[in-house]
């Protein structure tokens, strides 16, 4: 897919859209494992030639396998032969675009690497200059560098392959087909998965905006940092980790719950959104740069330090919240759930004025620290 991108695409698009293809087939990639991992559970699909498994390229291979051990059953031959024209297709499509890119040695070097550029609009100067550049810089360096996206994409898809995994687990797509499952195991699925997507996914955006794109080249923020809009330059990371942190769960997560408890779901929701945003103010706490901007120390704590906290604090608010959720689903009120919906949502406006007022005192970062660096007040 790769070779047949950079043959065929016009060449002011084929650095951009390279890299977006390759970060969306890894996300499809780890996407795909938790039903890799349930294949060896379909023994019964298999045993009844289910027609579903002919989707499923590891099935392909094992039909090859029955082959050549002597079974001469259609079911088998038929894999078989889906085994065999899909590595055909595959070998026949990468010798054919890689050799034609080796004839065409000028494009692959040179063009590959061009940076498509958009046509100047044409519009009122925006009231925020200061904070409309730093968002058009950030939409532009994701939009354009495959390490970026790999780290959102790839980390992403990993919260959203766990949620899936918890889902298939707890039979939810045998409910779906109608037959008899465990409410209670489907409503504790449907209220545990918001929390895997709410820590993975704020957590990858984060770690996206920490790398840097060409740390040699952040003088021009440096130069032109002003207290006025130091807040304004800030929002591009804010808007960013509350998408990723907040809203793209709940958006994942209001139609499957909608589907297994009805309107009671929108109460579940706002309570997804409630430790979503207590989420994004912890991913903030510390956070003083320009996104791509600042060098970047891994390593700042140790492996086990790390998981070990980690691991605890996932544990603590998953399971507080979705015993909370279940009994917004479960129970015949939903006012004390409510309550606890306009608490969390009240300390979360709070911690988000406390972090902008320290961004408009607080100098931008663009060296990161280690934790053990002596810090300077910076009073006089």
């Amino acid at each position: 897919m790769n070779g047949l991108l950079i043959a065929w695409t016009p060449q002011r698009h084929v650095h951009a859209l390279t890299a977006a293809v390759r970060s969306a087939m890894l996300g499809a990639l780890v996407l795909l494992l938790p039903f890799v991992t349930a294949l060896p559970t379909q023994s019964l699909q298999l045993a009844q030639h289910s027609r579903l498994l002919l989707l499923a390229p590891p099935a392909w291979f094992m039909g090859v396998e029955r082959v050549l051990l002597g079974h001469r059953e259609a079911y088998f031959l038929q894999l078989a032969q889906l085994a065999a024209v899909g590595l055909a297709s595959v070998v026949v499509i990468a010798l054919g675009s890689y050799a034609t890119l080796y004839r065409r040695f000028d494009r692959v070097m040179l063009h590959s690497f061009g940076v498509s550029r958009r046509r100047a609009r044409r519009c009122v100067v925006a009231e925020n200059p200061a904070g409309a550049a730093v968002r058009d810089f950030t939409a532009a360096t994701l939009r354009r560098s495959a390490l970026h996206q790999g780290v959102v994409i790839g980390l992403s898809a990993c919260g959203v392959a766990l949620a899936m995994n918890t889902l298939l687990r707890s039979g939810m797509v045998t409910w779906l087909r109608g037959f008899d499952v465990s409410h209670r195991e489907i409503l504790g699925a449907i209220t545990w998965i918001p929390f895997p997507l709410i820590g993975v996914l704020g957590i990858a955006a984060r770690a996206s905006l920490a790398l840097p794109i060409e740390p040699k080249a952040n003088w021009v923020f440096r130069m032109t940092e002003r207290d006025a809009f130091r807040v304004d330059q800030l929002h591009a990371a804010e808007r960013m980790i509350t998408l990723f942190a907040a809203l793209i769960p709940v958006a994942l997560t209001l139609p499957i719950q909608w589907i297994v408890a009805g309107p009671r779901a929108i109460v579940a929701s706002a309570m997804t959104a409630g430790f979503g945003f207590l989420w994004v103010e912890a991913l903030l706490r510390d956070w003083r740069r320009i996104p791509f901007t600042c060098s970047y120390m891994p390593g700042k704590h140790t492996v086990a330090q790390s998981v070990l906290t980690g691991l605890s604090l996932f544990l603590i608010v998953s399971t507080i919240g979705s015993a909370i959720e279940t009994a917004s689903l479960r129970g015949p009120s939903s006012t004390p759930v409510l309550v606890i919906v306009a608490v969390l949502s009240v300390v979360a406006l709070a911690l988000r004025r406390r972090r902008r007022r320290k961004w408009r005192e607080m100098p931008l970062v663009f060296d990161d620290e280690w934790p053990s660096d002596v810090q300077l007040l910076q009073l006089s």
